[in-house]
Order: C-alpha cells, then sequence, then structure tokens
C-alpha cells in the first residue's frame, strides 16, 4: 500500500498553511508530469509521500507521532 501526504499532515510537520498548500500542488503537478493524469484533478488533495520526501530532500519519520 502506498503511504499518502496531505496538506494536514506536513502542517503536523511543522510546515505552515501556505507551505503546506504550495508543497502538494507543486507534487500534484511533479506527478502529472510523470505521466499520472489523476493528479491534473482540482479536488485531489493526497499525493505519494515518497514524492513529497523527494522534493523536499529528507523522509519523513516512519512511526506513531507521540
Amino acid at each position: 500500500m502506498i503511504e499518502t501526504c496531505t496538506k494536514q499532515d506536513l502542517i503536523a510537520k511543522g510546515f505552515c498553511e501556505y507551505q503546506a498548500r504550495t508543497i502538494i500542488k507543486s507534487a500534484k503537478q511533479e506527478m502529472a508530469k510523470r505521466g499520472c493524469s489523476f493528479y491534473l484533478g482540482s479536488r485531489v488533495g493526497r499525493v505519494p509521500r515518497w514524492i513529497v520526501e523527494e522534493m523536499l530532500g529528507f523522509e519523513f519519520e516512519t512511526g506513531k507521532e507521540v
């Protein structure tokens, strides 16, 4: 199963709302460039976590948040 990332997940990681929206928007554009036209939809707000990690240059911790 593919782990996903939303704006709310990024806000929980410490990004402000504007940054989180921008990251998700950029990730959608990158996924569309790579041939996944599903991400061109305006109501799609969930992207694969690996694309966000690739764009930001670091991996998110995969554990339960405390």
